[in-house]
């Protein structure tokens, strides 16, 4: 790394990515040698923007929004005056928990260059949303030919409109509490209010595409099955039945026998044997949705914009606008409490 110095204002101005091994001018061109091959000299300010020994960086750069630093503020939109759009801005704040969200969609409004701040994805509890309970038996009897609904126990918290998230219970809790030959359902139940102890099974709604792996693994801090393929659960959700469908063709393919796989390596993981499970095994469901559409708003004292451009690109920035709000619970100083 190289930082930069002004003999003009005394003070340190930037960083660069390049490290050269020594520097010399040749009338007004400065010309360096890079620390990897001293015998290979480079002369700057030519060529691309930001390339440097034959590598194109990503240039960036980092604002504070720090405006009535007591008050805490709900962060919605920003737009950025200059001659071109970033390829990317990330946010973060770090007021009681810490939060963070990015984008790459901006809009050309006015002549600037406009985003709403994406949601807290960082909070996971706002991108899952709980469904109901099935049981194990419900899956064995689709893979053995029969029904492919999976019937809940009860009317649906809410109707699952993204991802589907199957947890199994924690073996450390329902390990004892029953065997094949003795199901204590009390038992049962009362482990089914601790299954974020257990291990996820992720599934999608959608017989194409693929499933945002990075996005569920986020969401449920933990190992997730399956990884490879992906399964798929239909959409429709049968009043009548109170049930959702199970769907496992991908791309025309039955994948249905990596169903089972994934479930044992899912009750494995956590101490139970497959084969000794009962049918009466409740298995939650939860449905997922990205943080960055359904989580919640970006809010603290203050917030960190980082920004980076396009690699070899000319670019002005002349102001960075942020669009806030105080919360409706904020009492920083200066409030009549």
């Amino acid at each position: 790394m190289t930082i930069a110095f002004s003999t003009k204002t005394l003070d340190w101005k930037t960083r660069y990515s390049f490290e050269p091994n020594q520097y010399i001018t040749s009338g007004d061109e400065m010309i360096s040698f890079p620390i990897q091959n001293s015998l290979s000299a480079w002369q700057h300010d030519t060529g691309g923007y930001s390339k440097f020994y034959d590598t194109a960086y990503s240039p960036s750069f980092s604002v504070v929004s720090n405006e009535d630093p007591s008050a805490t503020k709900i962060y919605e939109a920003f737009s950025i005056e200059g001659s071109r759009e970033p390829s990317s801005a990330s946010f973060s704040t770090r007021t009681a928990d810490n939060q963070e969200s990015s984008t790459s969609s901006f809009k050309k409004m006015e002549g600037k260059f406009y985003s709403e701040v994406p949601k807290n994805s960082s909070n996971i509890d706002a991108a899952l949303g709980y469904v109901g309970s099935t049981t194990l038996g419900d899956f064995r009897k689709f893979l053995n030919g029969g029904s492919n609904k999976l019937y809940l126990d009860s009317r649906p918290v809410r109707i699952p409109n993204g991802s589907l998230i199957v947890y199994t219970l924690s073996g450390s809790l329902i390990l004892d509490s029953f065997s094949s030959e003795d199901v204590d359902l009390d038992d049962l139940n009362d482990a089914l209010q601790d299954y974020k102890e257990g291990v996820p099974i992720a599934f999608t709604y959608a017989d194409y595409g693929s499933l945002y792996e990075e996005d569920v693994l986020q969401a449920v801090e933990g190992s997730v099955y399956p990884q490879d393929p992906p399964l798929y659960v239909c959409k429709d959700y049968d009043p009548y039945t109170n049930s959702l469908s199970l769907n496992t063709t991908v791309n025309g393919q039955d994948v249905s026998d990596i169903l089972i796989l994934n479930i044992e390596g899912a009750l494995e993981s956590v101490g139970l044997n497959n084969d000794s499970i009962p049918d009466e095994l409740p298995m939650p469901l939860f449905t997922f949705n990205k943080p960055s559409l359904s989580g919640e708003d970006m809010r603290g004292d203050f917030m960190k914009i980082d920004l980076e451009f396009a690699p070899e690109s000319y670019f002005e920035v002349y102001a960075i606008n942020v669009d806030q709000h105080k919360t409706k619970l904020d009492h920083s100083l200066g409030q009549n409490n």
